[in-house]
């Protein structure tokens, strides 16, 4: 079966404007790439 990579829209007002990620491959890895974005208040910059 062929699935997309995990991705995620940057961008949420424009939902075609996405960011591959194939280093993410569980719900946990995705939290753990996103949590310095959280508790630093750095932005992401896709």
């Amino acid at each position: 079966m062929e699935t997309e990579p995990h991705h995620h829209h940057y961008d949420p007002t424009d939902r075609k404007k996405r960011k591959e990620n194939y280093n993410v491959r569980t719900l946990k890895q995705a939290f753990e790439f996103v949590s310095y974005y959280l508790e630093s208040g750095e932005e992401y910059k896709a």
